[in-house]
């Protein structure tokens, strides 16, 4: 995390628990500003990426709750 703990997230939205079509996406950025398309699902993936550390490869959760 970065020293002021801001992170931009970007979570991708699929048709199933296979995770092979998607179907829509979501930004988060650091500043509040959010941007969608397609639908969202409950089967997601997400990336939280350290505002100050972004050219590091992100961290990625899978979530199929």
């Amino acid at each position: 995390m970065s020293p002021a703990g801001l992170l931009h997230r970007v979570t991708t939205y699929y048709s199933d628990s296979t995770g092979t079509q998607v179907a829509g996406g979501r930004f988060e950025g650091c500043d509040g500003s959010c941007h969608d398309w397609g639908v969202r699902t409950v089967h997601k993936d997400w990336s939280e990426t350290p505002v100050a550390d972004s050219h590091h490869s992100p961290a990625i959760w899978k979530d199929d709750s």
